[in-house]
């Protein structure tokens, strides 16, 4: 695989991406960032603070912030403190989130096959490792 076709290749994820991130936003009336953090969350439970997202999704601290405070005012999120830590603020999807959970993994998992089965992906294992790696997190 030639850098070029790799970032070919990347760009059409990405474009395909934002397709299902386009879905959710409408069918849920949530802005991008709003949809991201969810998304994250229902994918990624390991990873439950604002600062998780922030790092790993690389979104600003600030539009985490606003997002993550309009996302609990819907109803969508709540945030507990564990452990006596009262400076992290451990976020979980509410009852009310299930069917965007349920949508989001739904789209990670349509997007997973797009990503193994395009035509760069039979050409390099090793992309195909590296994607699986990224998406065990």
């Amino acid at each position: 695989m030639t850098t070029s076709s790799f970032w070919n290749f990347i760009s059409a994820a990405e474009d395909e991406y934002s397709v299902y991130r386009k879905r959710i936003m409408a069918k849920f009336s949530l802005s991008a960032a709003e949809t991201d953090i969810i998304m994250f969350l229902a994918n990624n439970p390991g990873y439950d603070t604002a600062a998780d997202i922030s790092k790993v999704r690389r979104i600003l601290k600030s539009q985490v912030s606003l997002s993550v405070k309009s996302l609990c005012e819907k109803g969508l999120l709540t945030g507990t403190y564990k452990d006596g830590n009262k400076k992290s603020v451990h976020l979980s999807l509410t009852a009310k989130a299930s069917l965007l959970s349920h949508t989001a993994k739904r789209n990670k998992a349509i997007l997973q096959l797009f990503c193994l089965t395009d035509l760069p992906m039979k050409k390099s294992p090793h992309l195909k490792d590296t994607i699986l790696k990224y998406w065990t997190i």
